[in-house]
């Protein structure tokens, strides 16, 4: 059986503007219509048939959830009072980022901040943010690097 509920949020995240969230909805997306033993063309086709009115009221709120980093994909420009702008030019001036990280926050700092960031954005954005100290009531856990001679 085709969880559609769990396919709806997929294809939602099909929006993000994060190449690496997109190619990874995909592809969770097609394992979940390949596990029901279906094709994408039937479950289309199965969605077209269905009367609106048989359709279950769908609600425009974000989905509840006891942890608030789950309502992807709705994006917030501020968390906590804290500006996704602000935060971004904050973790850029932090030397010990891996190379990864910060070419990950230089995409961020690519993006229309003002719109804000995805929940799967912020989560890694706070988690960086507490590793440096610089979130709100955090204590910085990483140390400067130190660069090896060789």
């Amino acid at each position: 059986m085709l969880d559609r509920r769990r396919l709806a949020q997929l294809c939602e995240m099909l929006r993000s503007d994060n190449d690496h969230e997109r190619s990874v909805a995909a592809r969770l997306a097609t394992d979940l219509v390949r596990r029901a033993n279906t094709t994408w063309t039937d479950v289309i086709l199965q969605a077209e048939a269905k009367p609106a009115s048989s359709r279950p009221h769908q609600s425009t709120d974000p989905p509840k959830s006891s942890d608030p980093f789950r309502r992807h994909p709705y994006l917030t420009p501020e968390r906590n009072g804290v500006v996704a702008a602000n935060l971004v030019a904050l973790l850029l001036k932090k030397r010990s980022l891996s190379q990864w990280e910060r070419n990950w926050v230089l995409g961020l700092q690519q993006q229309d901040l003002a719109i804000g960031l995805t929940d799967i954005q912020w989560r890694q954005a706070i988690r960086l943010a507490m590793e440096f100290g610089i979130w709100p009531g955090s204590k910085a856990t990483r140390r400067r690097r130190k660069k090896r001679r060789y």
